[in-house]
């Protein structure tokens, strides 16, 4: 799931929230049935008296100026036109780049804000405050809404003279966004809606009164903010209290055992985080069911799509990454100009942490490893400070992943007590104000008690990752000891890191691996290490605590490899069925992917990624000794995976392995006997890329799903010849039960 990341968290490096908000809006929002027309009432509580610029969404107009006088800057074409998805909503990034810093706020130029800076669709104000409170009134009317697209979504889009529904996030401007400021926003918000509909934001709902066929709504938020979001629409809401923080529910129809559900699961993982991290910053969490398939966490609620929030991974996985990000992200701010750390940090305490207790941390983090080694090349890497937000797949394999590991690594350099002691304190320190990983650098060398800053800039400012390989391993005795030794090497090109390497040796008659460590800080490193009992295996970085890039012989066969390849070619069984064909053709337009027919090829291309399409693709003996190493069965009939048999003409198949003559490059075969199935797995096979093989029946339905066993790893040593071994490791405490 990815936080909503709109014009609202960019302009988070322009005007960052401290610990008191420098400004506090007492908002009056009336939306009338069928949203013909939203009307406005922003009583603006300022610093002082004087001269102020405030951007506004141009879909509004400004009726009426209490306390002072408002003109609009004439607007200069801007170099670039808002982000668009394919339904007309601007759901993700607004800026396909971050505006310029142009001065100490970020975005000022002489005095005022720049319309170089924004999207088309904002209107700048002079603002001449006669005194410290100033009261805007405008509105929009539906027309005018229909054709923006910065952020406010009407519900029931295919009937939008009716919609039931609305959204509008901060990077809508649908309230005046003053800039200039060193603080954030405060608010009170009394909407009035149609009695039916529920009107949702962030805060507390001090009230709701049903009169006259509308309902009045109270909301507040005093703790500083840095936008203000508003849901309104037909709703079914559940509530449900423990322990000061409630939880709350809006389902668009009535389902008490799915809000049930919810419900508990909230108190259960605020209690966790709370026990972990620290008191809950707001006086709510709740679940906002979704006009459209989304998932984004805001302040004090998550907003999630009918599908989405009832697939059963999502309530153990992205649901509880949504309440985490209201400690990071949401309450302790993310200095965006020098990094988005929040994303890491949420995805490490929430989706690999639960993952963790499940007893499943080492293959998360090597399925992050492998994500990223897969996905990143030279041409498409950056460095963490250089992330900001992404929803494309080479984004998260940094943005998140890298940033995932970079936690991981520091909580192992610190040990688990100095890092839990370090998140509480950062939390304590920063709540309500922005942060940089200068500032976590600051604060955990403290807790540390040594200088962090080469770890920090190894990690965070430099661009890649480094490779691993061992070579010179030996083992001997001497008298009655023994001694291993061998030579690290890193493989990537440029300087070395400094890496702590984790090493594991099996011990004859000891069930448990001893560990050790490798300090290494050149491209080269000579380690030996004396024990007492006959030395049997040695594993570098066994359970990838390191981020690094892994080798071809470190990670199964899956389809991130192809989905991740420079070059990739669909060939197509020409003894298909021409509705076949059509549908692996239509396939391949989709995914941009050139493709051709089995009968233009007499070998498979070596140089790239390829798809074999079909049961009956002539190719497919090619690969067959690939299949054989790992006891899969493949021929134009059946298919024989994990120990179980599918049939042509009745299931599908999709099983990914290496290119028998040229390994670095990977083959899957996608064998299906209908054009339907092709259309709808072609849409959803991007969501399996982890998996090696996979299985659908006529159902529609993922019968089998898994990743092949890896039989050795270069960065393993078998120390006595033909004997196979290895012990258990260590097992590790949870950061928290």
């Amino acid at each position: 799931m990815s936080r909503l990341i709109t014009l609202f968290g960019l302009l988070v490096a322009l005007f960052p929230a401290a610990a008191g908000a420098a400004y506090h809006h007492d908002l009056r929002v009336s939306v009338e049935a069928g949203i013909k027309q939203v009307t406005v009432v922003d009583s603006i509580e300022l610093p002082a008296a004087g001269s102020y610029e405030f951007l506004l969404n141009q879909a509004f107009d400004i009726d009426k100026v209490e306390g002072g006088k408002v003109t609009a800057r004439p607007r200069t074409p801007p170099p670039h036109e808002p982000a668009v998805t394919s339904h007309g909503f601007v759901l993700e990034q607004l800026f396909p780049q971050p505006p310029r810093a142009t001065g100490a706020a970020g975005n000022r130029d002489d005095g005022g804000l720049r319309y170089e800076d924004y999207p088309a669709g904002v209107t700048i104000y002079r603002l001449q405050a006669q005194q410290s409170k100033v009261t805007l009134h405008y509105h929009a009317r539906l027309k005018q809404l229909k054709s923006d697209k910065m952020g406010i979504v009407l519900a029931s889009p295919q009937d939008a003279s009716q919609p039931d529904g609305l959204f509008l996030d901060p990077g809508a401007v649908w309230y005046p966004l003053l800039g200039g400021s060193e603080g954030g926003l405060t608010f009170t918000m009394a909407v009035t809606v149609p009695e039916q509909w529920a009107a949702i934001s962030q805060g507390a709902r001090l009230s709701e009164v049903v009169e006259q066929g509308y309902k009045r709504v109270l909301w507040q938020e005093l703790l500083p903010q840095q936008g203000i979001f508003l849901i309104a629409g037909r709703y079914v809401s559940y509530a449900d209290e423990a322990k000061g923080t409630q939880s709350q529910v809006f389902l668009r129809q009535a389902d008490d055992a799915l809000a049930k559900d919810y419900l508990a699961l909230t108190h259960q993982y605020v209690a966790l985080y709370e026990k972990l991290i620290g008191g809950y910053p707001y006086s709510k969490f709740a679940l906002v069911e979704s006009f459209w398939e989304s998932g984004f966490g805001m302040p004090s609620f998550t907003f999630l799509g009918p599908t989405v929030m009832r697939l059963p991974f999502i309530r153990t996985i992205s649901y509880p990454h949504e309440i985490v990000h209201n400690w990071w992200g949401n309450s302790v701010y993310v200095d965006y100009s020098s990094g988005n750390w929040s994303e890491g940090l949420t995805s490490y305490l929430a989706d690999y942490m639960l993952d963790e207790q499940r007893g499943n941390g080492v293959n998360h983090r090597r399925e992050v490893l492998q994500k990223y080694s897969d996905f990143i090349r030279s041409d498409n890497d950056f460095a963490l400070r250089q992330f900001t937000s992404s929803v494309e797949t080479q984004g998260q394999a940094v943005g998140y992943g890298k940033s995932l590991m970079f936690f991981h690594m520091l909580r192992l350099k610190l040990g688990d007590e100095k890092f839990i002691e370090a998140l509480r304190l950062f939390y304590q320190q920063y709540k309500f104000k922005v942060a940089s990983y200068v500032d976590i650098e600051r604060l955990f060398s403290r807790v540390y008690g040594q200088s962090l800053a080469p770890f920090f800039e190894q990690w965070v400012q430099r661009v890649g990752a480094p490779g691993l390989a061992i070579v010179n391993t030996k083992s001997e005795q001497l008298g009655s000891a023994w001694r291993v030794e061998g030579v690290l090497r890193q493989t990537q090109s440029g300087a070395p890191y400094l890496l702590d390497v984790p090493v594991a040796i099996t011990l004859e008659g000891e069930a448990t691996a001893r560990y050790f460590t490798v300090a290494m800080g050149a491209k080269e490193q000579h380690f030996a290490f004396d024990l007492k009992a006959k030395p049997l295996r040695l594993d570098v970085d066994p359970e990838f605590d390191l981020f690094r890039r892994l080798t071809s012989e470190e990670t199964p066969p899956a389809l991130s490899q192809s989905f991740g390849a420079e070059r990739m070619l669909l060939v197509l069984a020409e003894r298909a069925t021409p509705d076949l064909k059509r549908a692996w053709r239509q396939l391949a337009k989709e995914w941009d992917v050139p493709i051709k027919s089995d009968s233009d090829l007499k070998q498979l291309p070596d140089d790239r990624a390829v798809w074999l399409l079909g049961w009956d693709n002539d190719l497919l003996g090619q690969v067959q000794p690939s299949f054989n190493d790992y006891g899969a069965i493949a021929t134009p009939k059946m298919a024989m995976l994990a120990g179980e048999e599918f049939q042509a003409g009745r299931d599908s198949v999709v099983l990914a392995v290496h290119n028998p003559d040229h390994p670095e490059h990977t083959v899957v075969w996608f064998a299906s006997s209908a054009a339907a199935t092709v259309a709808r797995y072609g849409q959803r096979l991007p969501h399996y890329r982890k998996y090696s093989y996979l299985a659908f029946d006529n159902e529609d339905k993922n019968v089998l799903k898994g990743q092949w066993m890896l039989p050795t790893s270069p960065l393993n040593v078998m120390l006595e010849p033909g004997r196979v071994v290895k012990a258990v490791y260590p097992v590790r405490p949870n950061l928290v039960e």
